[in-house]
């Protein structure tokens, strides 16, 4: 028994180890010579023995044959270059499987028409670090698809083609003919094509779906047709956009589109416009103005949190149309104050009993209503509100008082001095005042007033005319004894 153990045991030794000889390696290389097991003659033979998914690399300068295509084994690797090596493409360069070149040079070495890379409807990644080489001016084609589909038939039905370096003669999203019904993504990061992209096939029929991407770098005729298509360009440049697209640049990038027939439209994120500036679009922020507020708060004690400390800081705060200002603490209006000019009336009104001192001089430059507030004066000479052609509306319930040896405060339509050139309407429904009249202090007044007074008591004069100066108006008084 021990002895059948021990043969199972052996045998179960040899086999493990003759699959680890004939394991396939993350890593081979290529030199074109083939100077040991793991280092290969061709690049053919390199990507057959590779793992799925491995990595083979070029150590010295390698070129593809001159007189055929070179078919690849069906296989997904990454091709990269050591010792600055060289890949050299001597013809037509066929992949079957996921594909990326990292960090290696590509040149074309190909004759005129056969200088092409076909993905045959694999993904097909070249990254930043790839530099490629022209032949004559000319550099390497890709197609996404394959040379003909009666000959080599796609497998794959979606791709993926990322373009992040090297500069590429022609891109074409499908076949070189015959009819193609993929749908392939091309991501453009930092690529340039130098003759055409077509978002469909060379030649045949294209009845596939192209959806395009440029982020950076460079197109030059982007046409071409296809079942469906999409092209969003973020950054980079066309020189001549043939179809429709989408702009949607990316923050810090611009596109240019140096001529286009196609029909182009712009998106932005939340918050970002689109700026064309000629051939060149690109994205900054949009500034939106805070909308001002249609009701303020003013307290001059400095009690309530929010509120203004003074009655021309609150009108100034509101909307350009007007609006409340609610007086919620006492404030004193001190020295000659004139409101902010708004295109709407603003009413004021106190709250918790607030007072509004007018200590000496109240300009108005918009229609102004006053209720359900204590107007104080503290003035003995100067306490005077003027309207200067605005309309004035002094409510039903309003308080009027005085300091000790200060007057009654005085309402005027028009302006302190000067010459006025326009009408003004004082309408007065309470309270006590010194005197009131409907047109300047003093100066000149071409215009029309109109004084309206109800249940208010005036203890100088009232009048709907100047106090001194020249009145060249019409006046009205309306007093209503009711």
């Amino acid at each position: 028994m021990k002895n059948v153990f021990r043969i199972v045991f052996f045998l179960s030794l040899v086999f493990s180890l003759c699959m680890a000889a004939f394991a396939a390696e993350s890593t081979v290389y290529v030199d074109g010579v083939g100077t040991d097991a793991n280092c290969y003659a061709k690049l053919e033979d390199a990507v057959g023995a590779v793992a799925d998914g491995g990595t083979v690399v070029l150590t010295a300068n390698y070129a593809t044959p001159t007189g055929s295509a070179l078919h690849l084994p069906k296989k997904s690797f990454t091709l990269t270059a050591q010792n600055d090596a060289v890949l050299t493409l001597g013809r037509t360069f066929f992949i079957y499987g996921d594909v990326v070149f990292d960090n290696i040079t590509v040149k074309n070495g190909a004759a005129t028409g056969v200088d092409f890379i076909y993905c045959n409807g694999y993904n097909f990644t070249v990254t930043a670090s790839v530099s490629t080489v022209a032949k004559s001016g000319r550099y390497t084609t890709i197609y996404a698809g394959t040379s003909d589909p009666s000959k080599y038939p796609l497998v794959p039905t979606a791709s993926e083609v990322k373009l992040y370096g090297g500069d590429w003669h022609i891109f074409s999203a499908a076949n070189y003919k015959g009819t193609f019904a993929n749908t392939v993504d091309v991501l453009i990061d930092g690529a340039t094509v130098h003759s055409s992209f077509y978002i469909g096939n060379y030649s045949g029929t294209s009845a596939g779906t192209c959806n395009l991407t440029l982020k950076s770098g460079s197109l030059p005729a982007v046409k071409g047709t296809a079942g469906a298509y999409s092209i969003t360009l973020c950054g980079g440049s066309v020189e001549s956009l043939e179809l429709d697209a989408t702009v949607a640049p990316e923050a810090s990038k611009t596109v240019t589109i140096a001529s286009a027939t196609g029909t182009v439209t712009t998106t932005a994120p939340e918050g970002y416009k689109v700026v064309q500036d000629g051939t060149v679009y690109y994205i900054e922020e949009v500034v939106v103005e805070p909308v001002a507020p249609t009701t303020v708060y003013v307290d001059g004690t400095g009690a309530t949190e929010g509120a203004y400390a003074t009655l021309q800081e609150a009108v100034e705060a509101l909307a350009e149309d007007g609006g409340d200002v609610i007086v919620c603490g006492d404030t004193t209006v001190s020295g000659v104050v004139e409101l902010a000019k708004k295109n709407g009336k603003v009413k004021i009104t106190g709250q918790n009993g607030a007072k509004l001192t007018i200590a000496r001089t109240f300009k108005l430059t918009s229609e102004v209503e006053i209720d359900n507030i204590e107007l104080v004066s503290t003035s003995g000479t100067y306490g005077y509100i003027y309207a200067q052609g605005n309309k004035l509306t002094i409510g039903e319930n309003v308080v009027t008082s005085k300091t000790s040896g200060a007057k009654w405060l005085s309402v005027l339509g028009g302006m302190s001095s000067g010459t006025a050139e326009y009408n003004s309407h004082i309408v007065i429904k309470s309270g006590t005042y010194y005197v009131v009249y409907g047109g300047n202090n003093q100066g000149t007044f071409n215009g029309t007033a109109t004084v309206e007074i109800s249940n208010a008591t005036v203890t100088g004069t009232l009048s709907a005319r100047n106090y001194t100066g020249t009145f060249n108006g019409t006046s009205s008084l309306i007093i209503d004894l009711r």
